[in-house]
């Protein structure tokens, strides 16, 4: 059925998998959920600072304007609450080859966020600090197929060839507005 959650959750994007006790969004009637609704349309029929934790798997790269869609994330989120998105790796297949998925994902994405710093980007000064969420983690997800590799060897080949790394889930924490 799916996974239970005891905190307020969002799930964004929710497929086929929905979360129990969660808010499962998704546009697609098929899916079942909870609310109908095209996460490329902001807003989103969702008060402020609703939910402790908002989860959006494999969403973020089938939304045009991607950076509205975390947004929201972030207005719909708690203070001190967290923001989950995995996507697919960049260096994997699936990161652009399937033809709805329209974006590819880094840590260099996020430039707007409280402490990412904008580099000699002026687009970024511009959009610095612009939501008010801080990163708190980045972890790559190995295909299983490669699970049996030493870690320093699956790093080396995951950095310089395709297809070793499977999804990138980027946390964030929801800070106070200053």
């Amino acid at each position: 059925m799916g996974r239970p959650y005891q905190k307020t959750t969002l799930n964004l994007g929710c497929g086929k998998n929905k979360i129990v006790g969660a808010l499962n969004i998704d546009a697609f009637e098929e899916c079942d959920p909870d609310l109908v609704w095209d996460l490329n349309v902001t807003p989103y029929p969702l008060e402020n600072e609703m939910f402790d934790q908002v989860i959006a798997h494999h969403v973020l790269e089938h939304i045009l304007h991607w950076w509205e869609a975390f947004e929201e994330m972030a207005r719909v989120t708690k203070v001190g609450g967290t923001i989950e998105i995995a996507v697919p790796h960049e260096s994997g297949s699936g990161a652009l080859d399937w033809r709805d998925h329209l974006h590819v994902f880094t840590a260099h994405s996020f430039h707007g966020i409280v402490g990412m710093s904008a580099g000699s980007s002026g687009w970024g000064a511009r959009t610095e600090n612009s939501v008010n969420v801080k990163m708190t983690g980045i972890r790559h997800v190995e295909y299983p197929m490669y699970s049996w590799m030493p870690k320093p060897l699956l790093k080396f080949c995951s950095r310089h060839l395709r297809n070793f790394m499977h999804e990138s889930v980027f946390t964030f924490e929801k800070l106070e507005e200053k």
